[in-house]
């Protein structure tokens, strides 16, 4: 079994609708979001958005990317769901970390079910970011350049790797 068919198994996810399912509640699981307690139709409306525009983004990762690029989207996508639901999200902002982590993570999913090219990045999480002796939290990450110095530590860590197939082999180990 490959570690892409290995980490597919973990998790449970065997098609495109459960990656995105997954993503999401990876990225909102453990992560303070909302302000206060919103009503379920507020909070079913931000997943849906979420879930259209990170479908979209991700459409133009049939190729490769570059960095700049990614981070670009990443930034975007946080401000958009910021610009919608920002009544509801705590302290008025979808954080750059949360976002990272739903967009990476449905990147990663993609391209572990052969659907897309290795991503550029791999979602920020507590574990990988302990392998290059980071210990802040991704979930009150809310910057870019901050996400850009993370990802040179994994970049360099990974050495000859690219950073998807770096934590792809660390994942939960």
């Amino acid at each position: 079994m490959t570690k892409k068919q290995e980490f597919l198994k973990t998790v449970g996810v065997t098609c495109e609708r459960g990656a995105i399912q997954n993503s999401i509640v990876a990225a909102f699981q453990h992560n303070k979001v909302y302000n206060g307690n919103p009503g379920l139709a507020d909070r079913e409306e931000l997943r849906r958005v979420l879930r259209s525009e990170i479908r979209d983004l991700a459409s133009g990762y049939s190729a490769t990317i570059t960095e700049a690029k990614h981070c670009k989207n990443i930034s975007s996508l946080a401000d958009s769901i910021t610009r919608q639901f920002a009544r509801i999200l705590l302290g008025g902002r979808f954080k750059i970390g949360t976002a990272q982590k739903a967009f990476n993570l449905y990147l990663k999913f993609l391209w572990c079910l052969g659907s897309h090219p290795a991503p550029p990045h791999c979602p920020l999480d507590r574990s990988i970011l302990k392998k290059v002796s980071v210990y802040k939290a991704w979930t009150k990450m809310d910057c870019i350049d901050t996400y850009k110095t993370w990802m040179e530590k994994i970049g360099e860590k990974a050495s000859s790797q690219s950073i998807a197939e770096w934590e792809l082999e660390k994942w939960k180990r």
